[in-house]
């Protein structure tokens, strides 16, 4: 794979089949050899140099992911700072972000962010949501107050759900009325898991945006944040919800989807009533519109088959 002859990606090609192999690898006694690889392309310029160390921070990155080692995130951040490619930079952030459990020191991050290209500016924006820092919380800040690009908003907002505080929920309050729908949505989700009770109309509110993805994160953060005078509103939503048209590739956020949260909530409120099981008769027959984690929620928590 890394030799004079390393090809190019093709479907079901051989360099395909290559890192569908490489995806598997989690034998850490590879690690000492790639490392020295890399040590020895470390600054060659040309496009085939730069693809075969490509190829082995994607090694790399597998056998971060599937053994867990704690040295691999430590090699791709060496490495972060020597490339200027900007696909190069992006992969790299990307593949530390994904190594578990390990957390960067966001003084070396946080200025990639800043950049101009979109291709390393995003995935620093996704890494950033790691760390757990003031300073990175008012950087990301200051980003949202300028941006109107959805898909950066939505990294931005994704960002905030772990690092963002109170100090988030102002600016956050503002973006749910911007006129891109996209935007509405992503400021929801954030505010679903940074909020608190105050801002609860804000989320009944929310229920009556005319795009489904606001109505979905908006119900998530009502249901989280609600007490039993809102039973009836979130009751009338997880109906609704089974009447929809479903985009269910949208609807998982952060580990969860609208009729989750909307069941946890309406089971520690009507958990054997009447009304309770006529809802669950209702869902079972739409139970081809759910997805698979709601099917498997609903079997875990319900015993509810298809």
């Amino acid at each position: 794979m890394l030799d004079d002859t390393y090809p190019i990606a093709s479907d079901e090609g051989i360099s395909w089949k290559a890192y569908r192999e490489a995806e598997n690898i989690k034998d850490e006694t590879y690690i000492f050899y790639l490392a020295e690889l890399l040590e020895g392309l470390k600054n060659k310029k040309s496009r085939h140099e730069r693809e075969k160390r490509e190829a082995i921070y994607f090694i790399l990155k597998w056998i971060g992911v599937n053994s867990c080692n704690k040295e691999v995130p430590q090699i791709l951040m060496r490495c972060l700072h020597s490339e200027t490619n900007m696909h190069t930079i992006g992969k790299l952030l990307d593949y530390i972000r994904e190594q578990e459990d390990y957390i960067p020191n966001y003084k070396e991050i946080i200025h990639y962010v800043d950049d101009k290209r979109w291709q390393i500016r995003r995935p620093a924006i996704d890494l950033l949501g790691k760390c757990k820092e003031k300073e990175v919380e008012i950087k990301l800040l200051d980003l949202l107050k300028v941006s109107d690009d959805k898909y950066e908003v939505g990294d931005i907002c994704s960002a905030l759900i772990n690092v963002g505080t109170e100090r988030s929920i102002p600016l956050l309050l503002e973006k749910v009325n911007d006129k891109q729908q996209w935007i509405r949505s992503s400021a929801y989700e954030a505010l679903a898991f940074i909020g608190n009770p105050s801002i609860i109309p804000v989320f009944v509110e929310g229920l009556k945006d005319r795009f489904y993805c606001s109505k979905h994160d908006a119900l998530i953060g009502l249901c989280r944040f609600a007490d039993a005078n809102y039973v009836e509103i979130i009751y009338d939503s997880v109906t609704k919800i089974l009447s929809y048209n479903r985009i269910l590739d949208a609807n998982f956020t952060n580990n969860t989807t609208d009729l989750i949260e909307g069941m946890k909530f309406l089971n520690s409120h009507l958990k054997d009533t009447g009304k309770m099981e006529k809802l669950l008769k209702k869902i079972k027959n739409k139970w081809e519109v759910l997805s698979d984690e709601e099917r498997e929620f609903l079997q875990r928590f319900f015993e509810l088959k298809e």
